[in-house]
């Protein structure tokens, strides 16, 4: 990464080691680092912080022709969403009823 970079930065902060994160699957991560004990605060760990702290492994970069709206979706928006629908093999035709009116619903 460069400074004035746009990227996308995870939500969690896994620990990049354990099987769960070996096999690409961060977001169930249960070794991820305690924040306030590098920062003091448990506030700024997220992505829609002001200023946040993250690895660079956890930062994906923003290509120039996507919007920051578009790119917003990219992780909390449309990604779990995603992998939802993935992981139970939802085809474009098939049915969905969606509970819920979070990122995750709204994503769906």
């Amino acid at each position: 990464m460069t400074v004035g970079q746009r990227v996308v930065v995870q939500p969690t902060w896994p620990c990049g080691g354990c099987p769960l994160c070996a096999s690409g699957d961060y977001i169930h991560c249960q070794d991820g680092p305690d924040f306030a004990a590098y920062t003091g605060s448990s506030a700024g760990s997220a992505g829609y912080a002001e200023f946040v702290l993250k690895p660079d492994w956890l930062c994906s970069p923003v290509p120039d022709d996507l919007s920051e709206t578009r790119a917003a979706l990219l992780l909390c928006g449309l990604g779990p969403s995603f992998g939802a629908f993935q992981a139970i093999g939802l085809a474009a035709a098939d049915t969905l009823v969606v509970a819920g009116l979070g990122p995750g619903g709204l994503g769906a």
